[in-house]
């Protein structure tokens, strides 16, 4: 997944460049969101098999 980053940069013209950064903010804040939520079914688990 990571490995896609830097992709959009190269199909992006600099007319496009605010819309690339109100993406890439958007990239940012969904990643937050998904990186949390694996930190948080990671406690789950973890509180399940300590019990």
């Amino acid at each position: 997944m990571l490995s896609n980053v830097g992709i959009p940069v190269l199909q992006k013209t600099p007319t496009n460049l605010l819309n690339f950064r109100r993406f890439d903010r958007q990239y940012a804040i969904d990643l937050d969101i998904e990186i949390e939520s694996v930190q948080k079914s990671a406690i789950r688990h973890y509180r399940a098999v300590i019990g």
